[in-house]
């Protein structure tokens, strides 16, 4: 991989506090072998830096100097482990052992981000969204009552987890859309029987399969960032908006602090792997399995897209939205609210903090 390469998917390794040890970083990771071997460790890695970074941030200290270090400590162990014969280490037949075991286990949780919640219970599918949706609206102003007789369109429904959270929030009725077959079906299967006023269709985000003005409430909750035209999807969920309907759009933000910064170099590290080698090799480590997405999502999707508050605004504004205004607040675990807390380096571990505006139409 060219340098022009790694900077266009990481800028941070051009310049900034951490340009230089991430960059040396990825070189040692580019001279191993493309084994299964390095892949493995390569993933393990990965574990490694967000967990390492995760602790950072969780401090009162400036994290910088612990992000260094985690990434000096495995600059030395791929240097290490670039010398290594790795066909004597039987790492081909470890690995076909987890793949088998990781290919039983996602028979039940999933390969697809549609079944990600599968292994879930109730409680933490339907009632967690709820409860974080709840606290979003609650903590930004905006009254509950209103929900109760919107019909409310979930723009990139997934499993359908927040197409739940409205109905429970008391929405009068939910549509969920979503281009992945499995999504739909996860969430058809995890909502039949609980509510009566929830369906699911699938469709295309960046072609609505519904007419003009025909939803109170238009909701897209981290989708469009990984569509290929973000700016027709926002043009999209406008356009089947009632006038004055309300609108969520949640998108990635730009500067994102060393959060982003760390998952963009992790991005540049994992970008060759196979996603279930990476998914089999932190089975191995004992991870459980709604951690090991968590920590591959952003890393390992194709298009992972972090925008401005001047792109997104100027994108709404053009789709016909009105009445915009980005939402400062957002649970206990939010990096909005860190930065809205004013929490010890807060911008510098999370940049402008998430993305999430409400708009009228």
């Amino acid at each position: 991989m060219k340098r022009e390469e790694i900077f266009t998917i990481a800028p941070c390794l051009e310049a900034g506090p951490l340009a230089d040890a991430g960059l040396s970083f990825i070189e040692a990771a580019l001279k191993m072998d493309g084994s299964n071997y390095t892949g493995v460790l390569k993933t393990w890695a990965t574990h490694y830096l967000f967990v390492s970074a995760e602790a950072a941030f969780k401090t009162s200290e400036d994290p910088t100097p612990a992000i260094l270090s985690a990434l000096n400590e495995l600059t030395s162990l791929f240097a290490a482990a670039d010398h290594l014969d790795t066909q004597f280490l039987g790492a081909a037949n470890a690995l076909h052992r987890a793949l088998d075991s990781i290919e039983a286990k996602e028979a039940e949780t999933g390969d697809h981000y549609g079944n990600l919640f599968k292994a879930f219970d109730d409680e933490h599918y339907f009632d967690e969204a709820a409860s974080l949706l709840r606290t979003r609206l609650t903590r930004n102003g905006i009254a509950l009552e209103r929900v109760r007789n919107w019909d409310v369109l979930d723009v990139g429904c997934g499993g359908g987890r927040y197409s739940a959270a409205w109905v429970k929030l008391g929405a009068k009725s939910v549509t969920g859309v979503d281009f992945s077959e499995i999504g739909i079906q996860t969430a058809r299967e995890r909502t039949a029987g609980k509510f009566g006023n929830v369906k699911f269709e699938v469709g295309d985000v960046l072609a609505i399969p519904f007419p003009d003005n025909s939803f109170d409430c238009s909701f897209s909750n981290g989708v469009l960032h990984h569509t290929r035209d973000w700016k027709i999807g926002i043009s999209e969920m406008v356009r089947v908006l009632k006038p004055d309907g309300f609108g969520w759009l949640y998108l990635i933000e730009n500067p994102g602090g060393y959060f982003w910064d760390i998952i963009e170099i992790l991005r540049v590290l994992m970008g060759p792997i196979d996603k279930s080698l990476a998914r089999a090799s932190l089975r191995i480590l004992g991870i459980p399995t709604n951690r090991i997405f968590y920590i591959l999502d952003h890393i390992m999707v194709p298009i992972n897209l972090r925008l401005t508050e001047s792109e997104i605004e100027t994108s709404l504004t053009e789709a016909g939205a009105k009445d915009i205004h980005k939402l400062r607040r957002g649970t206990d675990f939010d990096r909005a609210e860190q930065i809205y807390q004013q929490a010890p380096f807060a911008e510098m571990k999370y940049g402008v903090g998430e993305q999430r505006y409400i708009f009228t139409k």
